[in-house]
């Protein structure tokens, strides 16, 4: 059941840089369609329009898709990243679940904490090649 207030899957809280992170289930789609970039979209729109309350935003900070495969090379979701941020300079960042899982796996490694300073202006898809 969602939540009327709470428009995106997730959230990664930030004092001045909160991220909202849209999931796609595999059994939704397999990849990362334009279908996540959207929500992505919204989930930002809706987070700037709330002013910080209850979770502060910038308009540069990334906004998140994350799925189970990345879009293939000749997706239309390369495109539609780039142009919403020609258009609205809003970053969208996309994040398969391998890629999400090596930098966990990272990160627990180097027994450090994830730099989320990187996270906050990612845009198109995160390209993780090795732990």
């Amino acid at each position: 059941m969602g939540v009327n207030n709470a428009r995106e899957d997730a959230l990664i809280v930030h004092a001045v840089h909160s991220i909202p992170v849209e999931i796609k289930s595999p059994g939704e789609e397999i990849e990362i369609s334009v279908k996540g970039v959207r929500q992505a979209l919204e989930n930002k729109i809706i987070l700037l329009a709330r002013e910080g309350v209850p979770h502060a935003t910038t308009h540069a900070t990334t906004t998140l898709v994350v799925g189970y495969n990345s879009p293939n090379d000749r997706s239309e979701v390369h495109e539609l990243v780039g142009d919403i941020f020609a258009t609205y300079r809003i970053n969208i960042g996309v994040i398969d679940f391998t890629s999400l899982l090596r930098l966990a796996l990272a990160r627990v490694m180097a027994q450090a904490p994830l730099d989320l300073a990187a996270m906050f202006e990612l845009r198109g898809v995160l390209d993780v090649q090795t732990a």
